[in-house]
């Protein structure tokens, strides 16, 4: 075999494991930011706001918070931390699909939730 060949069958090795490699670890493309903003859920008639610095509020379409809490986005999954009453409660939602404006969880119940960005007034 001439040097030709044997640099041409090495350069596809190295081409098929960096493919390899570069898909198993796509979703760590993904991180938080791709999360801040406004969103409408498939499971909600009011607006999410989920903040860069961390927390989430539900309000109503005249600013009155009706939930509120603290999320993070952490292996593949959003982590939400909410306090209800004088409990503080932790809800895990592996992360299925991530678009520039829009992602879906998975739910505890194993249905899919998904969330589109709205347009935030300028």
């Amino acid at each position: 075999m001439n040097s030709f060949a044997k640099s041409g069958s090495g350069i596809f090795a190295l081409c098929v494991a960096v493919a390899i490699l570069c898909g198993c670890h796509s979703a760590d493309a993904v991180n938080e930011k791709a999360f801040v903003g406004k969103w409408k859920s498939s499971r909600l008639a009011t607006p999410l706001f989920m903040y860069a610095n961390g927390e989430w509020e539900i309000k109503t379409e005249e600013g009155g918070i009706l939930q509120y809490g603290v999320w993070q986005y952490d292996k593949d999954r959003i982590v939400w931390t909410i306090k209800l009453n004088d409990r503080i409660t932790k809800d895990l939602n592996p992360v299925t699909s991530v678009k520039q404006n829009e992602f879906k969880v998975q739910e505890s119940d194993g249905s899919i939730t998904t969330f589109s960005r709205m347009a935030e007034p300028s």
